[in-house]
Order: structure tokens, then sequence, then C-alpha cells
């Protein structure tokens, strides 16, 4: 397994945003977003990578009240070089876990600020021709639901999983526009108030995918690949 550079010999990087937002103050977030972001109900989705510093500052400002807590996870973007491991399964793998595996951190944190109470997570993750097909669902669940069996022995930890168009969905591009201001600011690679576009704290995961020590990819590799074989019920209560 290698990571092949494609830019002036830096490694491509592959982020996830998440927003954690209460869910009495989600309605009140969309709203306001719409209002200054939109105003219109005939204007085109904004994403970050179209629109300027000014209009993704504003996102964010936007966004900053209603925040509980941000983060982003940022991998290698991952190029095969071995025959004995199969492309799709890596990406099925990859995929858990930039998506998955982040929101065990969240839920982790959520535990920690809230340790004696029972919590309802609702997640929304962007739909890619990836995660929204059916073996994709069914693997995010099983594993999400295993981490939190393991994360909430005491109080328990409730959850609905989704994935959603992002056209449709201000939450996910309210993310949208945190992870292309994470961009950006790498990108500057400075800290003056110019250059700053966040207006709030983030919590950072780098993983670096280094093979000889990701035991956490190789077992999601071994499992993956065996139910995606032949997905009965059988093996998927295994996995």
């Amino acid at each position: 397994m290698s990571f092949q550079s494609k830019f002036n010999n830096t490694t491509e990087k592959f982020y996830t945003g998440f927003l954690v937002i209460p869910t009495f103050r989600l309605k009140d977030s969309y709203n306001r977003y719409f209002q200054k972001i939109y105003r219109s109900r005939h204007k085109k989705e904004k994403k970050s990578v179209n629109v300027s510093d000014t209009m993704n500052r504003l996102a964010l400002d936007v966004v900053k009240p209603f925040l509980t807590s941000a983060y982003i996870y940022q991998r290698p973007t991952y190029h095969k070089h071995a025959d004995s491991l199969d492309n799709a399964i890596v990406q099925q793998v990859l995929m858990l876990q930039s998506y998955i595996y982040p929101i065990k951190r969240i839920i982790e944190d959520l535990r920690q600020q809230n340790p004696t109470v029972n919590l309802k997570l609702h997640v929304y993750l962007d739909q890619t021709n990836l995660n929204s097909q059916l073996e994709s669902e069914y693997f995010s669940c099983k594993l999400l639901s295993q981490i939190i069996k393991k994360l909430s022995e005491e109080n328990h930890v409730f959850f609905t999983y989704q994935t959603c168009d992002g056209k449709q969905e201000l939450g996910i591009q309210m993310a949208d526009m945190l992870v292309g201001a994470y961009r950006k600011q790498e990108k500057y690679a400075a800290s003056d108030d110019n250059t700053i576009l966040i207006p709030f704290k983030v919590t950072s995961m780098i993983d670096t995918l280094d093979f000889q020590n990701q035991d956490t990819f190789l077992k999601l590799y071994g499992l993956v690949s065996l139910t995606m074989k032949a997905l009965t019920k059988k093996r998927f209560n295994s996995f």
C-alpha cells in the first residue's frame, strides 16, 4: 500500500467536516442561514469551492451562535498500489473511517459534556456514490451501533442515521462551508485576521493512514471483505 503524490510532491488530502447543533436550535439556525445566504428560494446551492472568502466568513458567522462544536477529519487521498487488496473494499473501509470514526469522537465528547443524561443523535451525511449504496448504509449503521454500545454502558445513546442530498439539506451545506474554509486556511498558511475564515474553535482529527500500524483499517478490511462477498443475514450479523 502506498500514497501517490500528485501536486508538487505533496500528498492530496481528503476532508470530512462535522457540525454539532442542538435539535431545539436547528430550525432557527436553518432559518437564519437561509435568510442571510440565500434570501430567495430561486438561488442555486452555494458551495464553499464557489464562494468568496467574504461569503465563506458570513456563512460560518451565521452558524457560530448555534453550534455545540465543530470537527474536521483529514487523511491522505488514497491511491492503490497493491494487487492483493480489492479497491472497492478499500474505498468502502476508507469511507467508514472518514465518516463513522469521527462520529465516535463526537459522541465521546458529548458524553463527557453530558455524563448523566441519555443522548439522542440525528446523523446526516452528504449523499455520495459510495456512502449511499445499500451495503454502505448497512456497514455504517452496524459499525455505529457497535461503537455506541461500547461507549454507553451506563447511559443510553440513541441515534438515527441517513444520507441526504446536500442541495436539499442546509446542515450539510453549513458543514461544506466549514470544510472549504478549513482548506483555504491551510492553503493560506497564515494567521493574520485577513486569512482567518472560521470564527470558532474546530477540533482537528488527522489520520496518517500508516498501514503498517493501522490495525483498525485491517480489521475493517477483513470484515467488509467477508460481508461484501455475500451479504447474507449470517455474515451481516458477524460483521
